[in-house]
């Protein structure tokens, strides 16, 4: 697991939704080599020097007052990628041993970045990426949750020197954003066969766990944002950047008798403060920090058949209010003399959300969520519906931190290179009405290289061990995490289009005694194609 934020992405962060949830719940964000494959095929490297991996406003900030000057031709980038998880565990009982599935994940992406780009001249382009995600896991001792996204997004940008103004030390940048994303829930038996149970295959459907629960769920985010950035002096830039993004969640459960319903508009305002640049002939770094926070309501209606003549089951009003607000700072420094690179980096994170369930209290309020629920027991019949949750108060605060350090060596002759790393990271959640924990941590050590094995083919390799504890409070938790990684970069002689492919596997084992033999294994494939102009 890594704690690496801020890769220059299409999609407002501070906005994700459910699909971002998943994905950090299932270790696939943040993504710090989303725009890299050749450094995943390199070990997972995330200091070593690349294509996509300067420490400049763009690269390293993601603040799009740097996309002119990242570089200097305009590019088509095109990128497909695919990354699955799997675990398994013994069933305890009697011979033959059997095997139980407990967690099945699959994510597909396809994604494009391109810029027009001219020496002095306005720089303008699109970021877009449609991504789906089918993530089963158990939902009780027979029956399998199947959570299927699907995601598209689209990004434009305008990048120029700032109007009006007789310096040419102002840059500035307007971005505009849109994604939609959908959600299914669906519930399925275990595929049974002789050997074990298993997710995700064909079986017999199995209805909601109730009617008022939503299963599916859309959500629209659109957003904009203007950023200015400054040559302090010819060798650092600073920037500053403000963006607004609106969430329009609507999730609902409808069944062949009722409907179950719940929208929520969610503003967000995202802060950034980047500063980048080179001190001497040796020394670059760069800092990066974000701050957004979100207020929003949420509410619902339901109805439900009472069956002929009868008075449905309704209501409707306010649910909740929610809160969220958050912090990231990423710092990174690179030290360059000759062929040797030594690199170090700093990350620090921290989110809070507020749930707060909703209460009338002055005549004329709309009526609340937990007041129907209370309602519903004293209606006729009604002991034959199985009620969602109660609305509870929570506060959930998630801090984190990332400390990396490696160098890297390129060889003689332009033959190639080889890196090493050390990662180290630690995250403390506190849930109010649960109390201090989980407080997962871990360490890797990443190591791998690549060689020119002509003029137009590079080969790559590299290999990582380390060592994650999912609750450092607790004992009997953690696991050895080792990766291989190989790809390939491939540009004809005489021609400007290349191709780089990355390819990680990851084996998964408890460090502790494991009756029940858990076992996991994580796959991802990159590949970038590029065709500069």
């Amino acid at each position: 697991m890594t704690m690496c934020l801020g890769v220059p992405s299409g999609a407002f962060p501070a906005a994700a939704q459910q699909y971002e949830a998943s994905l950090r719940s299932l270790d696939y964000s943040p993504d710090p080599l989303a725009r890299s494959p050749r450094l995943l095929g390199m070990g997972r490297l995330t200091l070593a020097d690349d294509l996509h991996n300067h420490i400049n406003l763009w690269d390293f900030a993601g603040n799009p007052t740097g996309i002119a000057e990242a570089e200097s031709l305009t590019t088509f980038e095109y990128r497909p990628g695919t990354r699955s998880s799997t675990a398994l565990r013994d069933l305890s009982g009697a011979p033959p041993p059997r095997e139980r599935q407990q967690l099945a994940a699959r994510q597909m992406r396809h994604g494009i970045e391109t810029w027009k780009r001219a020496p002095g001249e306005t720089a303008y382009g699109l970021l877009g990426e449609v991504a789906t995600l089918q993530w089963d896991r158990p939902f009780s001792g027979a029956v399998e949750q199947r959570g299927k996204f699907t995601v598209p997004a689209l990004t434009g940008v305008v990048n120029g020197r700032l109007p009006w103004v007789p310096s040419t030390r102002f840059d500035y940048a307007l971005r505009v954003a849109y994604s939609r994303e959908s959600y299914d829930d669906l519930y399925f038996d275990f595929f049974q066969l002789p050997q074990g149970e298993y997710l995700g295959k064909p079986s017999a459907v199995v209805p909601p766990p109730d009617v008022f629960t939503p299963n599916h769920a859309e959500v629209s985010n659109l957003g904009g944002g203007v950023a200015i950035s400054m040559r302090v002096t010819p060798g650092i830039r600073a920037a500053i950047g403000y963006d607004r993004a609106r969430a329009l969640v609507r999730s609902k459960n409808e069944g062949l008798r009722s409907t179950s319903r719940t929208d929520e508009r969610r503003p967000f305002d995202i802060g950034q403060a980047s500063v980048v640049g080179r001190v001497g002939e040796h020394l670059e770094f760069g800092a990066d920090g974000r701050a957004w926070r979100s207020e929003s309501e949420e509410f619902f209606f339901w109805s439900v058949s009472a069956g002929p003549t009868q008075e449905p089951l309704a209501g409707e009003g306010k649910r909740l209010d929610r809160k969220e607000e958050g912090t990231s700072l990423r710092t990174r420094a690179r030290w360059v003399d000759g062929p040797f690179e030594l690199g170090a980096g700093f990350s620090t994170s921290f989110r809070r959300g507020i749930v707060t369930p909703w209460y009338p209290v002055n005549d004329g309020d709309l009526p609340g969520f937990n007041n129907f629920v209370d309602q519903v027991g004293f209606r006729g019949g009604a002991d034959t519906l199985l009620l969602p949750a109660r609305v509870q108060f929570s506060r959930v605060e998630e801090r984190g931190y990332q400390i990396v350090g490696g160098g890297s060596w390129r060889l003689p002759g332009r033959r190639g290179s080889l890196g090493a790393e050390v990662h180290r990271w630690r995250r403390r959640i506190d849930q109010r009405s649960v109390g201090a924990g989980p407080e997962p941590t871990g360490w890797d050590v990443r190591a791998g290289g690549e060689y020119r094995c002509s003029a137009a083919f590079l080969a790559r390799a590299g290999w990582s061990y380390g060592l994650s504890d999912r609750d450092d409070l607790t004992a009997d938790n953690t696991y050895r995490h080792t990766t291989a990684t190989t790809g390939f970069g491939y540009q004809p002689v005489g021609s400007r289009w290349s191709v780089d492919l990355g390819y990680a596997f990851e084996w998964v084992n408890p460090d502790f005694p494991d009756p029940v033999r858990s076992r996991e294994t994580r796959q991802r494939l990159a590949l970038q194609t590029r065709w500069p102009f």
